[in-house]
């Protein structure tokens, strides 16, 4: 790999070192953060080195110029082996050119793309709290919600599903902390296009090369490539629309259902059957996601075949007593005008006994 021309006698990057189209574009996606990125908390970056990471290092660092809050560059090494090792070497090094903090952390070995990304986001929330960070900004673009998308159609998913990668969200395990993706509504190819010109080398991950017969890299390199080539990715991009106006509507309900239930939320929690029918069934559903990590320790998230259970325990005709319960980590149970909802009294099999 070419060494990264080292910027950090200059004071860092300015957006005179990059080429005028390509990062106008980025900048103005940060514009909606502008009061988060004058704020003195600190802000983290994801960093992995490539070249979506790497845009969004250029763009924070533009935006915060000189008297921004201080952020840093944090890159999860998954030890994968030796190359692991070289690309977080890599990603240290364009951090330093760029003048931004760099933090290594290491997490175990995960198989699969699932695990790897559970264990990045606890190392998130970990530093996160260390450093009393206010926001973790993350590179997602528009093709990473168009491949979630594909992914969730093709293993089958509710319509809030459709809703892929939020914009913003809270950092599970780091109170205070939110996650923020400004570039979600960008496309890979004008991330890259903000790249040509500068002098500097992404890291490339040659996983992203090597063969792989899982669907989520057949959909990555074959089928949203050709259906964005035949002219398909407007749809696409317009379903993500109706469905972002679908999960703010839940949103709203959600917020509204959490005012309305006992403060401090205590166990077992009480949850007024008059709440619950005034809510959407995609509400429900999220109210129920959202209350267990707060709620109980080690929770599950809920199956879809628990999600459609929630129906039925609303059901005019459903007797107190029914309940139904996800491998001995929660109960939800029917209780005359409410559903009470508490931890399991220890591991068991799955069970749910719907009306």
């Amino acid at each position: 790999m070419k060494e990264a021309k080292d910027h950090s006698e200059k004071g860092g990057f300015s957006p005179e070192d990059a080429p005028p189209s390509g990062p106008s574009v980025l900048l103005e996606a940060l514009r909606p953060y502008v009061p988060l990125l004058r704020a003195e908390a600190p802000l983290l970056l994801g960093f992995s080195g490539g070249p979506d990471s790497l845009a969004l290092a250029l763009a924070l660092k533009a935006a915060l110029g000189e008297g921004g809050a201080p952020l840093l560059a944090l890159h999860v090494d998954h030890g994968w082996g030796p190359e692991s090792a070289r690309m977080a070497e890599k990603a240290r090094r364009l951090a330093r050119s760029m003048a931004v903090p760099f933090r290594l952390r290491r997490a175990g070995a995960s198989r699969g793309e699932t695990g790897a990304r559970a264990a990045r986001y606890r190392v998130f929330a970990e530093v996160a709290r260390e450093e009393g960070a206010a926001a973790l900004f993350l590179a997602h673009h528009r093709d990473d919600d168009l491949e979630t998308l594909l992914h969730r159609l093709i293993r089958g998913t509710g319509p809030l599903g459709l809703a892929c990668i939020p914009r913003t969200r809270e950092l599970e395990g780091a109170p205070g902390c939110r996650v923020h993706r400004p570039f979600l509504k960008l496309s890979k190819q004008t991330l890259r296009e903000a790249l040509l010109g500068l002098d500097l080398e992404p890291v490339q991950d040659p996983s992203n090369a090597s063969p792989d017969l899982s669907i989520r890299h057949r959909i990555r390199h074959t089928l949203l490539p050709r259906m964005i080539a035949e002219g398909h990715g407007p749809r696409l991009a317009a379903l993500l629309d109706e469905a972002d106006l679908l999960r703010e509507a839940v949103e709203a309900e959600v917020r509204t259902a959490l005012r309305a239930l006992p403060e401090g939320l205590p166990l077992p929690l009480p949850i007024p059957l008059d709440l619950l029918s005034a809510m959407s069934p995609w509400g429900r559903e999220e109210l129920l996601i959202r209350l267990l990590p707060r709620l109980v320790p080690q929770h599950r998230r809920p199956e879809r075949k628990h999600l459609r259970h929630l129906q039925r325990l609303l059901a005019p005709g459903c007797p107190s007593g029914r309940r139904m319960e996800s491998l001995g980590y929660w109960i939800l149970e029917r209780r005359r005008d409410m559903l009470v909802l508490r931890p399991a009294p220890g591991p068991r099999s799955a069970k749910s006994k719907g009306c």
